[in-house]
């Protein structure tokens, strides 16, 4: 079982759908090229340091090594090694845990995420300033409405179209009473809540499921007429680009559905005065081989989120 965390500061990410010019477009590609290259001279590193069996790289030895070397800003490169030792420490945790089929980094990047920190972030007036190191133009964004100050963010390619992603932090108000309440995830229904006081409540998750089948429709009718084309072509690239824009649809439509299912289970919380929240973890379950149409199902199961 895991216990909700408490703290005073929580992050939230909120996403914006960007509509560059072709020169603010050809920077971000550009930006992101580098990126990648930077991520693959970390994996590089550290496949260096396995091989010889010597000390792996740490952040500082990461950040001299990226320092000056690529078409970045110095923090966005900095953020790109903060990412790569993320993962490796991930991989080193699930490894202890018994998962041995967990790689540690070892793909080809040619594009990674442009990252920047709050302190690198300049709002001026309508627009976001986003710097890519001396001597290069920054890349220069409509501002949302609901960005009010500098703060983390990122630019990554999402299918059809560059997203923002920006960090945003805000204070977690304090828990309404002292009862305790279990949430069960499941497929069928997204969750069922019930308090050490008796009450409880279910919400349905057949929306999920039903918009996940119909996805799958989606892409098996379209793999089936992209057979028949050469990959690469005129036909199939057309094709792709309808896949894409309806599995982002479908994307959009299971991510709210997800949150006004979550959004449910907290008002029911702070409606019955609960104070700890404990979430079961059904990875065990998601794991077990249980054939070929289930496993689908089960693998598309987004209980982590």
């Amino acid at each position: 079982m895991k216990q909700a965390a408490q703290g005073r500061i929580a992050n939230t990410v909120k996403i914006a759908a960007l509509s560059p010019s072709k020169a603010i477009k050809q920077r971000i590609r550009d930006g992101q090229l580098e990126a990648g290259k930077a991520w693959m001279l970390c994996r590089d590193a550290l496949q260096a340091a396995m091989a010889a069996r010597s000390r792996w790289p740490n952040r500082d030895s990461l950040q001299k090594a990226v320092k000056g070397r690529f078409g970045l800003h110095s923090q966005s490169a900095q953020m790109v090694t903060h990412a790569f030792l993320a993962n490796v420490d991930t991989a080193r945790q699930l490894r202890a845990e018994g998962r041995k089929e967990i790689r540690y980094p070892w793909r080809d990047k040619k594009f990674y995420p442009l990252m920047w920190p709050a302190q690198a972030m300049a709002l001026q007036g309508d627009k976001i300033v986003l710097p890519m190191g001396r001597n290069r133009g920054s890349i220069v964004l409509d501002r949302p409405d609901w960005l009010v100050a500098p703060a983390a963010c990122k630019i990554i390619w999402n299918r059809t179209h560059y997203e923002l992603h920006v960090t945003i932090k805000h204070e977690i108000q304090a828990a309404p009473g002292d009862l305790h309440a279990t949430v069960d995830l499941g497929q069928i229904h997204q969750c069922a809540v019930t308090t050490n006081a008796g009450q409880g409540l279910i919400v349905s998750g057949r929306g999920i499921r039903s918009e996940k089948q119909r996805m799958n429709k989606m892409h098996g009718s379209i793999a089936k007429l992209q057979s028949r084309c050469k990959k690469g072509s005129r036909r199939w690239r057309k094709l792709q680009h309808s896949r894409n824009t309806y599995a982002l649809r479908s994307e959009r439509r299971i991510r709210d559905l997800r949150h006004k299912g979550t959004r449910q289970v907290i008002d029911f919380c702070v409606a019955n005065e609960v104070g700890s929240l404990f979430i079961g973890d059904p990875h065990g379950v998601r794991r077990k081989n249980s054939g070929r149409k289930h496993n689908q199902r089960m693998s598309q199961w987004e209980y982590g989120k």
